[in-house]
């Protein structure tokens, strides 16, 4: 426990230290990069005034769609502790789905552990328990964010048949949390979302379940929207497979064995000797992969249950990113002010 702990912030303080001491010729490259549809098709609303959270709210009114328009919501990564909505890392798909007709809203959650941290009330003693309400506030502004789409859906012309979920790293866990209290008929879940409600999809990058008790079972109740995973088997932060050490963890592969077992539509995009990275690569590197889910799981409604394992070299890892994608990676991580 205190070697994750350790990981994880270090993990953000490199992370903090490296956008401090970016050039000004990087930012230039950045304000470069930043896709059209981010720079014109944005608005930000104020989705919860109590805690001051916001989301920017992209679409081209005239990409043409048949019907209403589907929705993507997404969660940035970064531990619960750093992070934004101006999340460089999700402009190319959020480009992409605009061009598509979807209406992606990038939203703010609470950072409990940054807030944990800062109050000097994270410790070994308590780190399972400061996780876990990391994750009930994430999920529960999922929660907000979405009855705010849903009370503005005539006005933004929303299918609220197909809401969809994704997020990177805690991002990807909250959007998992998410559908799994929704599937569970949970009082949080039911509080906010209108009893029939269904999510349309979730596309968890590096994310995981992590449930209270190291015995918890994992127990939807019922069969989930269809779901995407990205991941890598060598995660250093996060879950792949199955862990009793400190909560019940549940990764992609046992819950893609789940979901398997249900019937529910699922693909499992499994990267061999992949680490963290997964968080983000795939919002650039597997945009096809994502459109594909979208329109067959989301869109057409089909069922199936892929599970593809990319065992390319060299392996989607840090270690190797200069290597796999050049300057096409860095700048997507500096904060610059369009």
């Amino acid at each position: 426990m205190k070697k994750v702990l350790i990981i994880m912030l270090a993990l953000a303080a490199f992370v903090t230290l490296g956008i401090k001491g970016c050039s000004i010729a990087m930012r230039s490259e950045v304000r470069r990069h930043i896709p059209r549809a981010v720079k014109d098709f944005r608005r930000t609303y104020c989705f919860c005034a109590e805690d001051s959270l916001f989301m920017d709210r992209y679409v081209d009114t005239a990409v043409y769609v048949e019907g209403r328009r589907p929705v993507m919501i997404y969660s940035f990564g970064g531990g619960w502790m750093t992070g934004s909505r101006a999340d460089k890392a999700s402009y190319l798909m959020v480009e992409r789905l605009v061009s598509l007709g979807y209406i992606v809203c990038n939203i703010d959650y609470r950072l409990r552990i940054a807030e944990f941290k800062a109050a000097g009330e994270l410790n070994e003693s308590n780190f399972v328990d400061c996780y876990c309400e990391a994750i009930d506030a994430g999920v529960e502004d999922i929660y907000r964010a979405t009855r705010y789409i849903l009370d503005h859906a005539e006005e933004w012309d929303v299918d609220t048949t197909r809401i969809v979920l994704a997020g990177s790293s805690a991002g990807a866990h909250n959007s998992l949390q998410a559908e799994y209290r929704l599937c569970r008929g949970e009082a949080l879940a039911r509080h906010y979302l209108p009893e029939d409600f269904d999510y349309g999809g979730v596309i968890s990058m590096a994310g995981a379940l992590w449930l209270r008790g190291r015995e918890t079972p994992l127990d939807w109740c019922r069969r989930p929207c269809p779901v995407m995973f990205f991941h890598g088997s060598k995660d250093q932060l996060v879950t792949y497979d199955e862990d009793h050490t400190w909560c019940a963890a549940y990764g992609p592969v046992p819950i893609y064995r789940n979901l398997e077992e249900m019937g529910a539509t699922a693909w499992f995009c499994d990267f061999k000797d992949g680490d963290h990275v997964l968080s983000s690569v795939p919002m650039f590197d597997c945009l096809d992969d994502i459109c594909t889910f979208l329109d067959r799981a989301v869109m057409q409604r089909l069922d199936f249950r892929i599970h593809t394992v990319d065992e390319s070299l060299p392996p989607k890892d840090f270690a190797h990113l200069n290597e796999l994608y050049g300057d096409r990676f860095g700048w997507m991580f500096l904060p610059v002010d369009e």
